[in-house]
Parts: structure tokens; sequence; C-alpha cells
């Protein structure tokens, strides 16, 4: 039996910083989601790891306390998504989730033009995670009524690929702070 593994969304990281795990009042949730990523309980790919370094595209040279931590203390792996496979799956996401029935009338232009952006995250980390077997761990949630933004939930559902929040994340690993 394969153990499980998760991938984490940008927002993951993102969403605990602003809210309940801020670095000044949760800085044992660091410690110890540190502690998970150098034990290889979860990872992320290059795409989320860009987005956290260089949250500011127009300042990129701007860094904020997540994105210095991520850069110098984040002791998890980094996974390339510059593999076959996953250029193949990410090509199919993108195919289906813009083009192809339901989604190409349901979702609005700019939805679907945010989504196809190769510097966005979510298609990368939604193939990476079909192609390699991962759950990903994000705070995006499903709701199949949405037209402005294509969720990474509603695009796990249509490929098969389990999608959980950080708190059952957090469940599963026991992790208590």
């Amino acid at each position: 039996m394969s153990r499980e593994k998760y991938l984490f969304d940008a927002n993951t990281f993102i969403t605990a910083k602003n809210t309940f795990y801020s670095f000044d009042i949760a800085p044992s949730y660091w410690v110890k989601i540190n502690e998970l990523a150098e034990k290889e309980k979860f990872s992320i790919i290059d795409r989320v790891y860009a987005e956290l370094v260089f949250p500011d595209k127009k300042n990129p040279e701007k860094e904020d306390e997540l994105s210095f931590w991520i850069r110098t203390k984040y002791k998890g792996k980094v996974h390339t998504t510059r593999d076959t496979k996953v250029v193949e799956m990410y090509a199919q996401i993108i195919q289906k989730m813009t083009q192809d029935p339901p989604y190409i009338s349901h979702y609005l232009t700019s939805a679907k033009a945010n989504f196809a952006r190769a510097s966005n995250a979510d298609a990368w980390l939604v193939a990476y995670a079909k192609v390699f077997d991962y759950t990903i761990v994000t705070f995006e949630t499903y709701n199949s009524e949405e037209k402005k933004n294509i969720k990474i939930p509603v695009v796990c559902k249509e490929f098969g690929v389990d999608c959980i929040n950080l708190h059952e994340f957090m469940r599963q690993m026991r992790m208590i702070l």
C-alpha cells in the first residue's frame, strides 16, 4: 500500500499566513509544517514556489514574510513540472476546462484566460497530482456554479484527483499546535 502524497497550493500558505497562522502569533505552525515538509509528508511544485517567492509580479524584488520564509527556510521538495507526462496532462486540462463542453460556455472568457496563463500554477498543480498520484491541499472550495474563476476542486473532480483543505491535512497528519 502506497503512502498518501500531498501537494500544497500556494493559497494554503498564503491563507495560513494571512489568517489563523500568521508568523507573529503562530510560529509553532511554521515549525511543524516545515517538519512535515522535511519528512516529505507534502511538497510543492515549481510553479507554486514561483507564486510564493515572487508574489508581486510588478515588483519581483519586493519580498514579504512568506516569500522570505519559502525562499530561506522551507525544507520540503520542489518538484519540476518539466516532465513530458505533466506537460501532456497540463495540455489536456487546459483543453478540457477552457475549450470543451460544458466548460467552454460555462466560464467567462476572463476566467478561461486566467486559468490558461502559464504562470498560473493551478492547472500545473492538478496535472502533476494526476500524473504522480498526489492529493492536493488547497483552501479553494468546490463550486460548480462559479463562472468567474476555474477552481482547483472543480478541475480535480473532472480529472479524478483528490483534493482536501489544510485543516483536513492537519487532522490526517495529527498536527497539534
